[in-house]
């Protein structure tokens, strides 16, 4: 089992001729950095925009957006958790949420990469590595370099899930949702946005397990560092899981085989004491699965 850290933009660039040569010519030989490259993407938009060059898609931008959050994530010490291992993978994978009415999601880092480990499917996509931003919409357009004076309060307070993987063909696949338009993810079954499930997966999971399971260090498995880096410019995490409980069902109930879910928990009580400080409705409760032969497992004990 391996692992593929997540490559910048900059750093898969870095292997394009044309645009390293154009660096060069414009900030010297080895001098160019992260925010020359972004720069140089801005100047492009502008020049698309202006009908003197074609990038090849409709929105550019969205690609300096991408490269002004990977430089956030840089610039934060590059947070990057792991997916223990497989069978925690197909756990996540497998359950399914109640809703997605007036829910909300938490994690306690706005912007990091996560790392899947080697031969996780996803709609028939392998994936490696993913980048994801939670955050609010103000703090959002902030590292976009964008103006909020066009949004209400209301809205630059709602929190925004992003969520970018790079395609095997090297094109770049995104969602972007925020909370108030998840209900349309229950009739999405494409790659990204079973990626972007996934990960609210992960934040639901991380709720529901109070957070005892993401612990530091990176995991004891081979892992893939792009060019010119080294693991100590990381900050590793890992989502643990443990062994699964089996117990049989007492009196002889039959349950037939039910998918494993998340439940938010909506009402003001869940809202008291310790958890008085957590965004409403962003605590999650697992509901345990049963499987053929009655038999109770739950990967949060």
């Amino acid at each position: 089992m391996s692992y593929n850290l997540y490559k910048t933009k900059f750093e898969t660039a870095k292997n394009n001729y044309f645009i390293t040569r154009e660096l060069k010519k414009l900030y010297g030989k080895n001098n160019y950095s992260f925010r020359d490259f972004i720069n140089l993407h801005k100047k492009y938009c502008i020049l698309h925009e202006q009908g003197e060059i074609d990038l090849g898609h409709d929105k550019p931008h969205e690609y300096v957006y991408l490269m002004l959050e990977e430089a956030y994530w840089e610039s934060k010490g590059r947070q990057v958790v792991f997916i223990e291992n497989m069978e925690l993978f197909q756990s996540l994978k497998s359950s399914k949420f109640d809703n997605f009415n007036n829910v909300d999601f938490d994690f306690p880092y706005k912007t990091f990469s996560i790392c899947f480990p080697s031969g996780c499917y996803l709609s028939g996509m392998e994936v490696k590595s993913c980048l994801v931003s939670i955050m609010t919409a103000r703090e959002l357009l902030k590292i976009w370099e964008v103006s909020n004076n066009n949004y209400s309060e209301k809205c630059l307070d709602r929190t925004h899930i992003n969520v970018y993987t790079t395609m095997k063909c090297g094109d770049i696949r995104s969602i972007k949702l925020d909370t108030e338009d998840l209900t349309q993810l229950n009739n999405k079954n494409e790659p990204g946005y079973e990626l972007f499930k996934f990960v609210l997966k992960l934040f639901a999971y991380h709720s529901a397990t109070e957070g005892k399971k993401l612990v530091k260090g990176f995991p004891k498995s081979c892992i893939i560092a792009p060019k010119d880096k080294k693991l100590s410019q990381y900050k590793p995490l890992r989502v643990k899981s443990t062994n699964k409980k089996h117990e049989k069902i007492r009196g002889g109930k039959k349950i037939k085989y039910r998918v494993p879910y998340f439940r938010n928990l909506k009402a003001d009580r869940y809202y008291k004491g310790d958890y008085q400080n957590c965004k409403k409705g962003s605590r999650w409760v697992f509901v345990r699965e049963v499987n053929k032969i009655n038999s109770i497992n739950s990967m949060l004990n």
